[in-house]
């Protein structure tokens, strides 16, 4: 009896430990299974991370492309300009340099053309076969003395202006402060004496 006691209990360990065996071994597959999801997600997320880097990537590279062409083409155009004002500048240079070689040309020959005719030509202006004299004036300025007379007028008599011409009166009338004669009240005018 013990011995099946024994052997109850020994199985009834055995059951429980395979129970216990199976149920760790699908703790195990369970684990198994959801790290195997954790790792497709991982590498779902990892895929996604890399796509939308990848897409960054192209976009970033399309976006560089294309400045990197529009900064070619603003460089060539710029560069087709310097070409074009350099070329201009440069037939400039060549006009203003041809017409100075014309000019400096032009006065040399005339320069031989006025240097041949002092050499073979005779001299308008020919030597002075004789001297003549000239007298020599000189005028100097002379202060005239001008003298002037006056009349005097004695005390009484008076000034008359008339017509712009003045008369003296020597009657002992005085008139004063008046500008004309009738402005100052006289009635009898005395006969008028000429200067």
């Amino acid at each position: 009896m013990a011995l099946e006691k024994v052997e109850a209990e020994k199985e009834v360990l055995d059951k429980s430990h395979q129970f216990e065996k199976e149920k760790l071994e699908r703790q195990n597959e369970s684990s198994k299974i959801a790290l195997e999801n954790q790792q497709l997600e991982l590498e779902r997320a990892n895929t996604k991370a890399d796509e939308i880097a990848a897409l960054n990537r192209a976009e970033k590279e399309k976006f560089n492309n294309n400045h990197q062409a529009e900064l070619n083409a603003i460089k060539a155009k710029e560069l087709k300009d310097k070409i074009k004002r350099d070329r201009f500048w440069g037939w400039l240079k060549a006009i203003l340099a041809t017409v100075a070689l014309l000019a400096l040309i032009a006065a040399l020959i005339l320069a031989l053309y006025r240097f041949y005719r002092w050499t073979t030509e005779e001299p308008l202006i020919k030597e002075v076969e004789r001297k003549v004299e000239v007298e020599k004036i000189v005028e100097k300025p002379v202060e005239v003395e001008k003298v002037v007379e006056k009349e005097v007028i004695p005390d009484e008599c008076t000034q008359i202006r008339r017509n712009g011409k003045v008369y003296v009166s020597c009657d002992g009338v005085t008139i004063d402060g008046a500008p004309t004669i009738s402005d100052s009240g006289v009635d009898n005018v005395p006969d008028l004496i000429t200067p």
